[in-house]
């Protein structure tokens, strides 16, 4: 006799989380501004640590389980939701901010106050509104607003929520060494942020840039310049110097339009973005997603960009290009009561943004043979943190369910090759991942000053993530 089959119950669609997000989103914007209350900046460690128990409590809150994990560095939060679902996915996002530097902010940095930004209408203007607390804080509310209507998600989650992304994201190899087991058993991760534009589409990026963070260490030595410890500066007049060997050696790297000379560095790279190519000579072409970046850096804070090209090709100018960029220079002052100083060491800070085909430990090893052949085979070079460039093919399911998710919302997304920012996602290719970045939803000026998320696309966020939950749990990513 033939078994009867049952047909299994189909999961509840989003349409009762969607309307919970309405019924309950002034509640969500309210327990925003209570997150961006918390001044967790990177050089305050306590507050880091305070920002790391609300969020493991929140999780718990969620049903799931967490832990605060340490290493030295700051606080990492990593939980759970087991759903008792057929796949698992990874929401990866960091918790950290930056110091909310200068004095032209629309209203008080740590006060999440509302406010009307140009363009925009009403925003919350906080440090992390945009960038990251805003996405992070939507992504708990969207998960919150499925619990609440339907009691069940529809997949099981991991929580990578980390303190130190600002810092180079020194723990979260370390955590996907120690976790591997369980992270690589998911199917695929997503990084949740604010990706659309004042245009309204929303940018799917298929790529970020590497990184590469360096120091250079020019010491006295053999070929001159005082050994064991800083000098008067009077002795320069017989004593040959560090700084100035430093200065010459930094000046080798660039040319006069910072164009890399290192033998090597553009070997196999094709710029993803071809900038003279990419736009119409007008700057009619828009560039979702960092058109607001560009006006304000150059209403407040940039006289003239590097390249005379139009605002559209300095934007994929920006997204595709490789660079070099000194970020510090350091002298070793041994004599810190001295105005008048011959130093003994003196240190260079580099940060190096790769693109796809750049290896960084292929770019190391042509920075120091570069050194080398111009004369300076004395200055070291340390690596700090190397990431590599990541990139998801465009036709990936996981890419094809980010697109369903961005039209049920009547949105055409912009793909574009590359975010132009630099993440550790590679780590996650590493152990076999893919991922995608997605939201709807709009912000700007992160790590600026005014920095402010749309309170209309804070909501369509919160809808946007509960849809992608829903989608990924079909399967076909």
């Amino acid at each position: 006799m033939e078994k009867t089959r049952v047909k299994k119950a189909e999961p509840p669609g989003p349409d009762r989380a969607l309307a919970a997000i309405d019924a309950a989103f002034e509640r969500h914007l309210a327990d925003l501004q209570g997150y961006l209350k918390v001044d967790n900046v990177i050089t305050q460690r306590d507050r880091s640590e305070e920002m790391a128990r609300q969020l493991k409590s929140e999780i718990e809150s969620l049903g799931g389980q967490a832990s605060i994990l340490d290493y030295g560095d700051l606080p990492f939060v990593y939980g759970a939701i087991d759903a008792g679902a057929e796949r698992t996915l990874v929401i990866y996002r960091n918790y950290d901010i930056v110091p909310p530097e200068g004095a032209d902010w629309l209203a008080p940095p740590f006060s999440g106050r509302l406010r009307r930004v140009d363009g925009m209408g009403e925003c919350v203007v906080s440090r992390g509104a945009c960038d990251p607390k805003g996405p992070l804080v939507g992504t708990l509310r969207a998960i919150g607003a499925i619990l609440q209507a339907t009691g069940r998600l529809p997949v099981n989650l991991i929580l990578l929520l980390e303190g130190d992304e600002q810092l180079g994201s020194p723990t979260l190899g370390k955590i996907l060494r120690e976790r591997r087991r369980e992270v690589a058993g998911a199917q695929g991760v997503l990084y949740p942020k604010f990706c659309q534009g004042r245009g309204g589409d929303p940018v799917l990026p298929l790529g970020v840039k590497g990184m590469l963070l360096l120091e250079f260490i020019c010491s006295g030595g053999a070929w001159g310049g005082p050994t064991r410890s800083s000098i008067h500066s009077g002795n320069a007049a017989w004593v040959a110097s560090p700084a100035w060997r430093m200065v010459r050696a930094l000046a080798t790297l660039v040319d006069e339009n910072e164009r890399v000379m290192v033998d090597g560095f553009y070997d196999g790279v094709v710029e993803v973005i071809d900038a003279e190519r990419g736009g119409s000579s007008d700057g009619s072409r828009r560039v979702g997603g960092i058109e607001d970046q560009y006006e304000f850096l150059r209403a407040r804070h940039v006289l003239r960009f590097k390249h005379d090209l139009p605002p559209d090709a300095l934007c994929r100018k920006y997204l595709g290009s490789p660079t070099f960029n000194i970020g510090n220079l350091l002298i070793h002052r041994s004599r810190p009561w001295s105005q008048f100083l011959l130093p003994c060491e003196v240190r260079a800070q580099a940060d190096v943004r790769l693109v796809p085909e750049q290896n960084p430990e292929a770019v190391v090893a042509a920075l120091r043979h570069h050194l080398k052949d111009h004369g300076f085979p004395d200055i070291e070079v340390i690596t700090h943190l190397a990431y590599r460039p990541w990139s998801i093919d465009e036709d990936h399911p996981l890419v094809d369910t980010a697109r369903r998710v961005y039209r049920a919302f009547g949105r055409d997304p912009e793909v574009h090759p590359s975010s132009g920012t630099s993440h550790s996602f590679s780590l996650f290719d590493e152990i076999g991942l893919p991922l995608v970045v997605l939201g709807l939803g709009s912000g700007g000026r992160s790590f600026h000053t005014s920095e402010y998320a749309s309170i209309p696309g804070i909501k369509e966020f919160e809808k946007s993530i509960v849809c992608f939950l829903y989608e990924f749990a079909k399967g076909e990513a």
